[in-house]
Formats: C-alpha cells, sequence, structure tokens
C-alpha cells in the first residue's frame, strides 16, 4: 500500500494527458471514451469486469458476459447505463444494444456511466435492484470473437449483428460468485482521490498542463456522482481554492515558432502559489519588446466561464528571429503581468523545390489500374528516392505534388498514406525481393507518416497534378538521401487517379496490392518542396556536459543542445591537445556519444562540438575523466565438479567484473602455463547467461570420454581484460575409481593413499589424480566422504 498504512486501495496510470482532448467531456480520437469516461473505466476495474455466471447449458461456469482479456465486458454483452446517461453503456465496454428486424441487433450510444451489474459489484445496488439484463449469442462460424478481437470495444460508428438474445440475472452471477461482500447496506460509498500529474527528472509542468488537470479534476466529481445515481462520492480537493491572479502564463506555444507565420497559445491566470486563478475577472494586453514589428492578438477579455484559462483566439506573428520574450499585462492592475522569454523563434524561410523529370509529352493511354476492373480490391505502393546531392543543405519537408491520370468519373481517391524517412546508403531494394518496400523502411531511420487519409477532387491542382502540404513537416537532415512512399488504394469506380513513376536509378518499381490492375506506364513528375531556413546568425548552445559512464576502454558524454545540432566528441590524454573525433551524431537536442579506443587507467580531456543546420558551430568543455582498469575474477564456482556425460547442466559462477559481451570457456588446468590457456573440446560450455557483474549462470557439457581431473574456467571481458580461475572445475571419474589401489576392495590401503596426499592441490608433488576423487585438482574432505561412503565394500 505503498506506505499509507492501508489507506491507499489503488492507484490508476494514465498515458500523456497532453494526448487527451482539452474538454473532458469530449471523444478521444481514434477512440470511444472520453477522458471522464476513461477515468470511470479504470477506477471500476477494482470490481469489474470479471464475474461468471451459472448456464445449465455449459459446464463449466459461463465466460460469456466477459470480453477483451477476461477483464471488459463482451462486445455482446448489453450493458446500458443505469442513471445520467440516456444512451451511455458501461464505462467497462460491452454496447448498447438496439433490436432490428428479426435477429437483427445494432449498436447505438456511446461509453458513458456504469450499468446496474456495474453498480451491484461495486456495492452500490442491490441485487433486486438489479434488473435482468442479457447478451448477443452470434450464430456459429460468424467470425465475431470477443476474447481476442478489437470488436470487444464498441465502434466509432453503429456496427449490425446477427445473434440470438440471451437473458442473465444477478441471481445467475451470485450463483457462481456468491453474494456480494460487503453488501450494498455495508459498502463504502465515499471515497478520496488524488491526480497526480508525473513529469519527468528536470521538467516541470507546464502551467497549461496543469490547469487541464484542474479541469479534469473538477468535472470527475460531478461525473462520478451523475454514473452513480448519487449513491456514492469522490472527494479529490487538496486544498485551499485559488488567491487573486498575481501573473500570467503562456501556454500551448508551439515547438518550432518562424518568423513571418502565424502561431497560436494560450494565457492562464497564476496566484502567488502558481495555482490556475479561476476566480480572474479582467482584460489583457499583449506586448513584445524584443520585436516591436510583431503582429501580436488583440485585448483578450477573462469571465467567470474561462475560469483563469483561455486559448487566445487570434494568432501572433513575430517579425524576426532570434530569441523573443511575449509579455501579457491586465489594462487596469499593471502589476498583474507575466513575460514569456525565450522563445526560440527560427528566421524566416526560402521555399525551394527540387522537380522531379518533366512529363513526357504524350503519356501512356494505358495507366496502372484504369477503369472499373480496380473497383475497391486493387492499389498501389511506390518509393522513390531523392540523392542528399540534390536537396544540399538541411530544411523542412513542407510539401510534395505528383502527376494524375484521372478518368471524368472519379470522386474521391481513398486510403491515401505518404512516409518519408532517411535513407543512410543508397542501397534500394528492388522489386525483385521479397517485400522490397518494408525492407527499404527497416533499412531507414526516422521514418515518418506525413499524409494519411482521403483526397477529394478538391485536393486536384492544374493539369491533373496533386499538391498537398506534408503535415507534420518531415526534418530534412542533410546528411543522409530522403526516402519517400506513397501507398494508396482504389476509391469510387470506375475511375482512378494514379501516379506514374519512370524506371531509373532514383526509383523503385510499383508494388501491385490487387489482382486485377493493368501493367504501370512510364510517366513521372514528382516535386519536394523543402523550407530552407535562413541562417539567423544565433550560436547554438551546449548545456549539462557531463560523463555518463566510464568503462576500461570507453567513456560516455552527454549534452544538451538548443536547437537541434549534431553532435561529436573531440578527445585525447590529458594535458595535449584533443586530437581525436569520434563521428558525428544525428540531429537532436539530446546527445548522447559514445567514445571508444581508449586505454584502461588513462586521463583523457573531451570537448563537445555540436553543428546546427547552418553549421554554425559551438563547443563546450573541455571535461576531465579517467578510465578504469577493471578486470574480471572468478571466486566459486558451484557446483565445483560433475561426471562424464553430462549434458547441459547449471554451473554457476560468482566473482566481480563480468561485463556485457564476455566470452566464457573452460580450458586445460596446466600451471605454470606454457602458453595462452587451451581450449578443452571434451568440457564445453555449451551456454551462459551473465545474471550481473558478479554471476554468470553457464551450461556445462562433458563428454563421456573427457579424462577425469581438474580443468579451469576462462572470462575474458569484451575489452580483452580475461582472468582464469584459481578454483578448479572436476570430472569426475567413475564411480569404481574410489578403490584408489584397484584391490577390489574400498579398504585401509585406499584411506592411506588419500592420507598421504590429503590438503594437495595440483600440480603439488603430493597430488595424486588416482587419489582426486572428484576430480576438482584439490585433495580435500570431499574425497574422504567419498571414500567414506563406499569403505568396506
Amino acid at each position: 500500500r505503498y506506505g499509507s498504512a492501508g489507506r491507499l486501495q489503488s492507484v490508476l496510470v494514465f498515458t500523456n494527458l497532453n494526448n487527451k482532448p482539452l474538454d473532458p467531456a469530449a471523444r478521444i480520437p481514434t477512440d470511444h471514451n472520453t477522458h471522464l469516461s476513461l477515468v470511470a473505466h479504470e477506477w471500476a476495474h477494482r470490481f469489474g469486469a470479471f464475474v461468471r455466471f451459472d448456464d445449465p447449458t455449459v459446464v463449466p461456469p459461463s465466460t460469456a458476459l466477459l470480453g477483451r482479456g477476461r477483464a471488459h465486458w463482451s462486445f455482446f454483452h448489453a450493458t446500458h447505463s443505469a442513471f445520467g446517461f440516456p444512451s451511455g453503456m458501461s464505462a467497462l465496454e460491452g454496447n448498447r444494444w438496439v433490436r432490428g428486424v428479426g435477429d437483427s441487433w445494432r449498436t447505438q450510444g456511446a461509453t458513458d456511466g456504469y450499468s446496474p451489474l456495474d453498480l451491484y459489484l461495486m456495492g452500490f445496488l442491490a441485487p433486486a435492484e438489479v434488473p435482468p439484463f442479457f447478451y448477443l449469442e452470434p450464430p456459429p462460424n460468424s467470425g465475431f470473437t470477443c476474447d481476442d478481437s478489437p470488436v470487444s470495444a464498441p465502434p466509432q460508428s453503429p456496427q449490425t449483428v446477427t445473434g440470438q438474445r440471451r437473458d442473465v440475472t444477478v441471481q445467475d452471477v451470485v450463483a457462481v460468485e456468491g453474494a456480494r461482500s460487503p453488501d450494498h447496506t455495508q459498502s463504502q460509498r465515499d471515497f478520496r482521490m488524488a491526480f497526480v500529474l508525473l513529469a519527468r527528472t528536470g521538467r516541470f509542468p507546464a502551467p497549461a498542463e496543469v490547469a487541464r488537470l484542474e479541469q479534469l479534476r473538477q468535472a470527475w466529481e460531478p461525473y462520478f456522482s451523475t454514473a452513480t445515481g448519487g449513491r456514492a462520492t469522490i472527494d479529490t480537493s487538496t486544498g485551499p481554492p485559488p488567491g487573486p491572479a498575481e501573473t500570467f502564463a503562456m501556454v500551448r506555444l508551439p515547438s518550432q515558432i518562424q518568423a513571418g507565420h502565424p502561431f497560436s497559445f494560450a494565457l492562464m491566470a497564476l496566484d502567488a502559489q502558481g495555482r490556475v486563478a479561476t476566480g480572474y475577472r479582467g482584460t489583457v494586453r499583449f506586448s513584445s519588446a524584443g520585436d516591436p514589428g510583431a503582429t501580436l492578438p488583440g485585448d483578450l477579455v477573462f469571465d467567470a466561464t474561462h475560469a483563469g484559462y483561455r486559448e487566445v483566439p487570434e494568432p501572433a506573428i513575430f517579425s524576426v528571429g532570434g530569441f523573443l520574450a511575449l509579455t501579457a499585462t491586465d489594462l487596469l492592475d499593471p502589476l498583474v503581468t507575466g513575460t514569456r522569454t525565450a522563445i526560440e523563434v527560427e528566421p524566416p524561410s526560402l521555399i525551394i523545390c527540387v522537380p522531379g523529370d518533366p512529363d513526357p509529352a504524350d503519356p501512356s493511354p494505358n495507366p496502372w489500374g484504369r477503369g472499373s476492373l480496380f473497383l475497391g480490391n486493387g492499389g498501389v505502393r511506390f518509393q522513390y528516392l531523392v540523392h542528399r546531392d540534390l536537396i544540399g543543405r538541411p530544411g523542412l519537408v513542407t510539401g510534395l505534388n505528383w502527376a494524375l491520370v484521372s478518368s471524368p468519373e472519379r470522386v474521391d481517391w481513398d486510403g491515401v498514406s505518404v512516409t518519408m524517412a532517411h535513407k543512410p546508403g543508397f542501397n534500394l531494394l528492388t522489386i525483385g525481393d521479397p517485400d522490397p518496400l518494408a525492407r527499404n523502411l527497416q533499412d531507414s531511420i526516422d521514418v515518418t507518416q506525413v499524409l494519411i487519409g482521403r483526397v477529394s477532387r478538391d485536393g486536384l491542382a492544374d493539369a491533373s497534378r496533386l499538391h498537398f502540404t506534408t503535415a507534420p513537416h518531415f526534418p530534412y537532415n542533410g546528411l543522409d538521401h530522403l526516402l519517400v512512399e506513397v501507398h494508396y488504394v482504389g476509391g469510387v469506380p470506375p475511375g482512378l487517379e494514379t501516379d506514374q513513376i519512370t524506371p531509373g536509378p532514383d526509383f523503385l518499381a510499383v508494388e501491385q496490392l490487387g489482382s486485377t490492375n493493368s501493367p504501370v506506364s512510364s510517366r513521372d513528375a514528382s516535386t519536394i518542396c523543402l523550407g530552407v531556413r535562413l541562417p539567423g546568425g544565433i550560436l547554438p548552445t551546449i548545456t549539462g556536459l557531463t560523463v555518463e559512464s566510464i568503462g576500461n576502454t570507453m567513456a560516455r558524454i552527454g549534452w544538451r543542445t538548443s536547437p537541434a545540432t549534431d553532435g561529436r566528441v573531440l578527445f585525447g590524454v590529458a594535458g595535449s591537445p584533443p586530437d581525436r573525433t569520434t563521428a558525428a551524431q544525428r540531429y537532436d537536442v539530446v546527445h548522447s556519444v559514445e567514445v571508444t579506443g581508449l586505454l584502461p587507467g588513462t586521463t583523457y580531456d573531451a570537448v563537445a562540438e555540436s553543428h546546427d543546420i547552418d553549421n554554425q558551430v559551438t563547443q563546450a568543455g573541455p571535461v576531465a575523466f579517467t578510465t578504469t582498469e577493471f578486470r574480471p575474477s572468478i571466486t566459486e564456482l558451484f557446483p565445483r565438479s560433475l561426471p562424464q556425460g553430462t549434458l547441459n547442466t547449471l554451473v554457476r559462477v560468482q566473482g566481480e567484473n563480468f561485463f556485457q559481451g564476455l566470452s566464457v570457456e573452460m580450458v586445460e588446468a596446466v600451471l605454470p602455463p606454457a602458453g595462452p590457456p587451451v581450449p578443452d573440446a571434451l568440457v564445453r560450455v555449451a551456454a551462459f547467461n551473465r545474471l550481473s557483474e558478479q554471476v554468470i549462470d553457464l551450461g556445462v557439457e562433458i563428454d563421456s570420454t573427457a579424462p577425469p581431473g581438474p580443468r579451469r574456467l576462462r572470462v575474458v571481458n569484451n575489452d580483452g581484460f580475461e582472468t582464469v580461475s584459481s578454483v578448479f572445475f572436476g570430472v569426475e571419474p567413475p564411480a569404481s575409481a574410489v578403490d584408489i589401489d584397484a584391490s577390489g576392495r574400498v579398504d585401509g590401503f585406499d584411506l592411506a593413499r588419500l592420507a598421504r596426499a590429503f590438503g594437495a592441490r595440483f600440480p603439488d608433488p603430493r597430488y595424486e589424480l588416482a587419489v582426486d576423487l572428484d576430480g576438482d585438482g584439490v585433495i580435500s574432505g570431499t574425497d574422504l566422504a567419498r571414500l567414506a561412503d563406499r569403505f568396506g565394500r
């Protein structure tokens, strides 16, 4: 219970708050939930959905009410909301089913609230208050399943199925699961909940994020009360109400702002403790001292409905690049003011386009997929590559257009997606290879989908060319080739609009996605448009230069830059100029560069160097570090011996400094060593698992012909440092070897020979292999115990 002495009952964990709609009651894109119903869903998992019921037609108890993961209601379970949401269904999924003609049923409504069965399981309803409910049983081989199917959650649009209604009562559930305990007269009805916003180390949540969480918190209490019909309450208050506004915070600024381009943001009023001043009323005026030519929003009025937070309806436009500031001030009380400083604004851009080859004068009369044969089962997917030296410097890919062939009947173009990626090498796989287009993307980096959806006739421009703006813009780094993939399927037949590409070294063949398409024709005219930023004269900054990790022959240097840059490390032995350089890391704001090829136990100086996209250079350092000289060591083996013919048996190795990438082998026991250790081919390490820097598990195999006697274990780290164990590993002789003098009897003569050698270690003169009954290289109590076990036989 996390130190709460039993008071904390559960913890609910949610993904990024900023990925949800600003309005907690708005539907989440690509989901059937609102933020409120999602909280209701996870909270309700304390009680459901896990119950089975008694069905006399099946043994054991039926799980037909359960769907995804056996922890949500089935897609076919009718979970109509009990209170507050007339067209709602349970937050724990299921559906609101409406009967059609015959055995036809369709989904209706939205996910909100709780079903009567939910409320009974929570302890808020008596069994008598739960009306009978039902689920649908689809016909055999219908293709509808629940445990492993995404349809276990209701779709965005109504879905129709055919199925038989099967009625269930709460008594059927009680017959299997027993009565709810404590029952509705004794169950907890009043709860307390805290909303906690987690952020990465070193990053304080923006005021807008805090305000968004506060908006969710305030909406959750009445939502829960409504969903439970007032049978239960949740208190989420954590302190006194906020005070009057003392400052403003500009929030929701985009990560990339460019001079001459509009951007939107929001404004938040804060009290003296940094909380949202929900009672603020007033008029705010904006100013920017660093950019007198900026176009700023007009005066912004706050009233009671805004609760201290407003999205600014008019955009702002900076006229120059640099690190600028934006100020908000109350018109009646100038002391209530706030400034957002160091807003990074990119200088104006020069838009350039890289065209493809011109169209042939007479395009082919038989375009790919043209006509009614295409229908909806075909499609086109193609890739082409743009040389890095053709594009030149880094920039943002802002648009793409290509030629189309269209028929007069064409209306819309469906299923469009465009993906861009950086291709480090010009090594395209062709259509002759298995699934070459997917493999090209696997070999690429920064794979980004810049367009997905549907393009209508309105998206067409002159001369049957399609133009679109990438969303998001793709940041071309200037270091790699640019790979572009276009993929679409047909729209309304019989027409089709399609790109035609010319075979050649810069292009890949088209992959046909249907069985009825016509042969590809030869036509091409594609254009890449880049927004190339003009040099702004602002050098990148480096902060947080640290040595993140040190090894025997390597170290990792980390730092942050603003804006994004490449990164490299210049290094050399301390006291000398840095005469070596690592390869450049990719453009990013967080850099972590591994420096390799170092000498153990040596002190080095390292300098971080970053180049921005305008090739402006900043350095930081030097920072000094000393490499380690950690050598592996072996202190224990368990067991220390195994018999001949052993197959893949576990041997645990204990010691120190076992590093990633090590190798392990069994070697012959030769002392003093005349040369490098000699691997023993008959005693093999079949597999090993490094559990930590102190423990390795081995799978050891011993050939049935392996001579008895001691071996040693050799461990080599990936930096070349190695150790050979001083602890012997033994191959045990057969049980008959206990008769040391081969007299046919284990007697005092055998004991006398063992006594003379007792305490000796291989290769001491007193050591006898015949007396080493466990083969571990030491005449010890283990050997005496083996002899004693058979003494007199």
